[in-house]
């Protein structure tokens, strides 16, 4: 297993799982044709799946966390075990389950994801036919966001095609604990040398750093660290719901306001919908809100053998701003700053260091972090926004088509409330995971989220016939 990927092992805690669910909305290609029935989606699903070997991997725990878990092939690999049928009516309920998914950890002796089916689910993306839902779920440790992206357009391919299984390594049977813990002790002294020298590449990391500042390829962001009313101690329970809303018209509204991005649009609609949300429950923050955005850094990244290739950014949400239009454009130089400077060699650099981290050091790190955080719930970045578009694919199951789709994660730090966008075909979705003790009345949210597109959109409208009249 890559250093990088382990990390997301290491970062579980008590209410948080790191697992995450994609989900992908299949309704008939012709109306009134029937919905794929169970044998045919256990067929389907079961076909492509034998293309891809890493999903039958197991993540075996050195004792300790002395080294680094390894990956060995389930010999005992089940497709049964990770289908999971569910029996849900409508969209309320299916509401219900999802959050609870992410919650309960999958059995560590088995392979780190499932497939959750449920059909003939009414009321979905608002449509009265019913739909089947199939949604992925994933431990985060064997898959980032583009990486489950590459299975979903292999299951639901078409036509089945092999996929290279090169990060698949051969089978091998599984050591004991013992023999796992005599290597990994016998190594520590390399181990903790390697760690060293890591320190060392993290000091040149930052001296290039600061000549890249001071050559003027980006700024030092400094963004205020505060308590905000959603951040705190993270509880057991988790609410979920979505906005479903025209990907065409938000490529429109980017087009009329121009030198802003698609994720631009989407995290001012956010910035916007949680300045609603503050204000209608009267509660006020002493600054700007912040958000951590994922970057993918698949093609400059230092790892190819990572199943993980982003990192993260901070984002300015400038929820200070009250002019939705600046506050869109401001967004834009906030985020494209941040992208720079995370992009930047000398970031990279330090970021190709964190591989070198033992693992029993960094759980101490993160443990120490979060009980400091518990009691002293300051931060700068308030909320997760990330965005992994599904590009072009078949998007088929069966003689269905995949017209949608929406997910949910496992909230990270102290945020009570982190949100992910999905663009499928022309649909587009945020998504809201909420701690409902930290972040209440997710429904509320979900509809002042609606009022800010809408009012991005009407001002958008505007600029566009200003420009029009010149």
């Amino acid at each position: 297993m890559d250093a990088r990927d382990a990390l997301f092992l290491y970062l579980e805690r008590e209410n948080v799982t790191q697992s995450f669910v994609t989900s992908f909305v299949f309704f008939p290609t012709e109306s009134g044709a029937p919905a794929p029935g169970r044998e045919d989606i256990v067929e389907w699903l079961s076909e492509r799946l034998e293309a891809l070997p890493t999903l039958r991997d197991r993540v075996i725990r050195v004792p300790f966390d002395l080294a680094v878990p390894r990956l060995c092939r389930d010999v005992e690999f089940d497709i049964g075990r990770h289908l999971v049928f569910h029996d849900i009516d409508d969209w309320d309920s299916l509401r219900e389950v999802v959050p609870e998914l992410i919650s309960r950890r999958m059995d560590p002796e088995h392979p780190q994801w499932r497939i959750h089916i449920a059909q003939d689910v009414r009321g979905v993306m608002g449509r009265s036919d019913s739909a089947t839902v199939v949604m992925m779920q994933f431990h985060h440790s064997i898959a980032d966001g583009q990486e489950s992206v590459r299975v979903a357009k292999h299951l639901f391919s078409s036509v089945p095609a092999h996929v290279n299984g090169a990060l698949s390594p051969p089978v091998e049977s599984v050591p004991s604990a013992a023999a796992l813990a005599v290597r990994a002790a016998v190594s520590v002294p390399w181990v903790l040398g390697r760690f060293l020298w890591s320190l060392r590449t993290i000091a040149v990391g930052k001296r290039r750093v600061r000549e890249e500042i001071a050559r003027g390829g980006y700024t030092r962001g400094e963004h205020a660290s505060f308590t905000a009313p959603f951040t705190g101690a993270l509880g057991e329970r988790r609410r979920f719901d979505c906005m479903f809303l025209s990907f065409p018209e938000v490529k429109k509204v980017r087009s009329s306001l121009g030198h802003v991005t698609i994720n631009d649009i989407f995290l001012a609609i956010v910035s916007l919908g949680l300045s609603y949300y503050l204000s209608e429950r009267e509660w006020s923050t002493p600054h700007s809100l912040g958000a951590t955005v994922p970057v993918s850094i698949r093609r400059i990244g230092p790892a190819k053998t990572a199943h993980n290739q982003f990192v993260v950014c901070g984002v300015d949400l400038h929820t200070d701003v009250s002019d939705p239009i600046e506050r869109v454009r401001l967004i834009h130089d906030s985020a494209a700053n941040s992208i720079a400077t995370a992009k930047s060699p000398g970031n990279i650099l330090i970021f190709s260091a964190l591989a070198s981290v033992p693992g029993f050091v960094f759980k101490k790190s993160v443990a120490l972090i979060g009980r400091r955080q518990h009691n002293n719930p300051v931060t700068s970045f308030h909320t997760s926004i990330s965005s992994v578009p599904k590009g072009e694919g078949d998007w088929r199951l069966g003689d269905a088509q995949a017209v949608g789709c929406f997910g949910v994660i496992s909230l990270e730090g102290i945020s009570g409330v982190g949100h992910t966008i999905d663009t499928l075909g022309d649909s587009a979705t945020i998504n809201i995971t909420v701690d409902p003790d930290l972040f209440p009345d997710v429904e509320r949210y979900r509809e002042l989220l609606e009022v800010a597109w809408n009012d991005i959109r009407t001002a958008a409208s505007a600029v566009a016939a200003e420009s029009s009249a010149q």
